[in-house]
């Protein structure tokens, strides 16, 4: 929907899932005018939820932005404090919140805007005043975060949906090819039935062609457009018997499993479920990425410190930017905005253990 120039109070964002491409479509028309358009960048992840650390964060940040922005007009300035008002006030309630790891919001009073939509990351929270919105990291999103096959099963239903930074959609729902008949008693309901033992056999093997059926789909789909993971969910048991059905493939690829239900479930669930499996399985990552970039200080191959990490940076030498997540050096947002234009990986280092080797900012080289 095209933005409409309009001043006044502005209603509430609806917090979106699956709308990304749509909003990035919608932000880059904005050509620079005279209104002032603020992107927030949320960090979201279960530590940051944790006693409220996401709103004092982002109060922060509106605190030092208000501050490099005093020589402003007051008209202007008045505007932009409004739209950070209403930012505060829109998130301020974590019960209301997306359940995933990250969150952006753009508002400008003069265009009539004020949208959100829901991430699967976010690489610390940031909050940038400008003529244009700032879409770097909005866009990074799919390509970093690809594409996820995650398959919600139980014993009688399955239904495989393809997650992407964009939202979830259903591509396939599998259904078992159940044997009618009773049970074991064959003088009762379903003559003329089966023994116990035969029965009992009957029910696993209907299973096993079930989760047969389940992996077959998943590798059609993968062959279809290679996925970067592997996500698993319904009831426990039958989790459980899923995982040994998965080829080598899959398996390698499995981000994780979690408790759906496949009858109930709706595709924001699944995307939000599956946004935080992924953003644990980076965190197990991060180690050791960490681990390699200490390791090829010594052959020349990372940088290891600000100074370092910035001039890498500027003569476009860094693959891989790595930024302590709990920095709050300046230079640290500029890194980051900097690397999302160069196109680089940027790896938020959020182990305690990991970060405490980072002096701030990493990286690992293209050329010595």
């Amino acid at each position: 929907m095209p933005l409409s120039p309009r001043r006044g109070a502005l209603a509430r964002p609806r917090f979106r899932t699956g709308e990304t491409a749509q909003l990035v479509k919608q932000l880059t028309a904005i050509r620079p005018g005279r209104d002032w358009i603020i992107s927030c960048y949320l960090d979201l992840t279960p530590d940051s939820r944790s006693r409220g650390g996401y709103l004092v964060e982002l109060k922060n940040r509106i605190r030092a932005a208000l501050t490099a922005l005093k020589e402003m007009s007051r008209a202007d300035r008045q505007a932009i404090e409004r739209d950070l008002d209403r930012m505060v006030e829109a998130v301020r309630d974590p019960t209301q919140l997306p359940d995933t790891p990250g969150l952006a919001l753009f508002a400008c009073e003069g265009l009539g805007l004020f949208q959100s939509v829901a991430l699967p990351r976010v690489r610390r929270t940031r909050l940038l005043v400008d003529r244009v919105p700032h879409l770097r990291e909005l866009r990074a999103a799919e390509d970093e975060f690809g594409r996820v096959l995650t398959a919600v099963i139980d014993r009688a239903h399955a239904r495989v949906f393809e997650v992407t930074a964009h939202g979830a959609l259903e591509r396939t729902d599998v259904a078992p090819a159940a044997t009618r008949g009773g049970r074991f008693h064959s003088d009762r309901g379903g003559s003329p039935g089966w023994g116990e033992k035969d029965y009992h056999a009957r029910i696993t093997r209907e299973r096993e062609r079930h989760y047969e059926s389940v992996m077959r789909a998943l590798i059609r789909l993968d062959r279809e457009h290679p996925a970067r993971g592997v996500v698993v969910a319904g009831p426990q048991r039958q989790v459980a018997a899923m995982l040994p059905f998965l080829d080598g493939g899959l398996l390698h690829r499995l981000i994780g499993t979690a408790r759906l239900n496949p009858t109930a479930v709706t595709p924001r669930k699944v995307q939000e479920a599956t946004f935080a499996l992924c953003d644990a399985h980076d965190r197990e990552a991060e180690r050791a990425e960490v681990r390699l970039l200490l390791d090829s200080i010594g052959e020349g191959w990372a940088v290891n410190g600000v100074q370092a990490t910035m001039r890498a940076l500027r003569r476009g030498q860094v693959r891989t930017l790595f930024v302590h997540s709990d920095t709050d050096i300046a230079e640290a947002d500029e890194a980051i905005e900097e690397a999302l234009g160069q196109r680089v990986r940027v790896v938020m280092v959020r182990d305690p253990g990991a970060a405490a080797a980072l002096q701030h900012l990493g990286g690992l080289l293209r050329f010595k």
